[in-house]
């Protein structure tokens, strides 16, 4: 019982927060799985030519790079091993205008407000 209240009452916050998001003109929708998450993604990146990764945690869990590099989508990662300065930065330029940027966010409030600490400024851009 005490886990479906938890439950209950996280749902109910994130609902909140979603509202809230959508009062401060994002859109915000609330998966209540990774599974949902990962189809709403994969969804939304259907039409997209170019997807850039913004170092997320939750995205690289649900492995959503795999489903899109198959799917022989554009996949601008900045974060990869081996890659110079230059080639960082180039990415992270061409992530500025990519179809779909997918990054997480250090937090978000009641409210609908994000907030971010960015040292190179390509999750707030």
């Amino acid at each position: 019982m005490t886990n479906d209240l938890m439950n209950w009452s996280n749902q109910q916050r994130c609902q909140n927060a979603v509202e809230s998001l959508g009062e401060n003109g994002f859109a915000a929708i609330y998966c209540k799985t990774s599974r949902h998450a990962f189809d709403y993604i994969v969804d939304a990146a259907s039409g997209c030519a170019s997807v850039g990764f913004g170092g997320s945690l939750s995205i690289n869990d649900l492995k959503i790079e795999e489903v899109l590099r198959n799917t022989g989508k554009e996949l601008l990662i900045h974060g990869k091993p081996g890659l110079s300065l230059e080639e960082r930065l180039s990415i992270m330029r061409r992530q500025l205008t990519c179809d779909l940027f997918l990054t997480g966010a250090n937090a978000i409030t009641l409210t609908g407000s994000l907030v971010n600490i960015d040292a190179s400024g390509n999750r707030a851009g």
